[in-house]
């Protein structure tokens, strides 16, 4: 008759057996730790060679930027520097064309220069001043004046308006004031027009800076912004609309403040600053 094994035996084999078992997951669980260590690793390596590359890769972005930042700057310095001077040259290549035609101011748009204190002449500028040019000339016509204003949708060459004469080809006014050898006040509102005046020898500049805050006033290039600072010293009379215009005139030149809607009020004192600075050839 067999015997049973005892109880404590048994015991003590289910423990071995449980034991073995244990230690076997843990062997197992510490290769896989080990594993998951060696792909942290790994990882952590890739992730740092990405890093890097991310670094480099910024670097010649910024790099690139920095370049892009540059050569812009060069342009808009080269830009600045010609707009200007190309808008004026090309002004004054278009006005030489007088030389080849001759005026068609007719006798009867201007009686006898003799009759008048002098010409007055607001060239080629920018519409939104027209209006304060408009009452400017006016008055100054109603004093005796005598006064052209450029206006381009005109249909014919030259109307009177109320005693100003109004016209839409530069060309044709410049001819018959060479042709008379009239040295006119040029009314100025913009650094552009110099380069229909300037054709004219050395006319009286009267600069009226206009109110609004707009560049295109002097221009957005440094060409233009030299024009406005020219004309401000050498101006030989200079107003403004704008408060904000008159505290960076002063700085060059006398400056007569004369706000909007008040331009026939303020030509009594204007007219004797511009006193003298017309000549005609009769």
């Amino acid at each position: 008759m067999d015997k049973k094994p005892a109880l404590g035996s048994l015991f003590h084999s289910h423990l071995l057996n449980q034991t073995d078992a244990v230690q076997q997951l843990y062997r197992r669980e510490l290769r896989e730790k080990a594993k998951l260590n060696d792909s942290v690793e790994t990882l952590s390596g890739e992730v740092s060679n990405k890093e890097r590359a991310a670094a480099v890769a910024r670097s010649k972005v910024e790099a690139l930027r920095a370049e892009h930042s540059r050569i812009n700057a060069a342009l808009e310095a080269k830009q600045n520097s010609s707009n200007f001077e190309t808008e004026y040259a090309n002004r004054q290549a278009y006005y030489y064309s007088y030389k080849q035609c001759k005026s068609k101011l007719a006798a009867g748009v201007v009686n006898r220069l003799e009759n008048y204190k002098g010409v007055i002449i607001a060239p080629d500028g920018i519409e939104i001043h027209e209006p304060r040019i408009a009452r400017w000339l006016k008055g100054l016509a109603n004093s005796g004046y005598l006064c052209f204003q450029y206006m381009p949708d005109i249909e014919q060459g030259y109307v009177n308006k109320q005693g100003v004469i109004q016209y839409n080809n530069e060309v044709d006014l410049l001819r018959w004031v060479l042709d008379r050898q009239i040295q006119p006040i040029i009314l100025c509102t913009w650094v552009l027009q110099s380069a229909w005046y300037e054709l004219l020898g050395q006319p009286t500049i009267w600069y009226d800076i206009l109110a609004l805050e707009d560049l295109r006033l002097w221009g957005h290039d440094a060409g233009g912004k030299l024009k406005h600072l020219e004309l401000l010293r050498s101006a030989a009379v200079v107003t403004s609309g704008n408060e904000r215009w008159s505290a960076i005139a002063k700085k060059r030149t006398m400056l007569q403040e004369v706000p909007y809607g008040e331009e026939e009020e303020a030509l009594p004192s204007l007219l004797l600053r511009l006193g003298g600075g017309v000549s005609i050839d009769t």
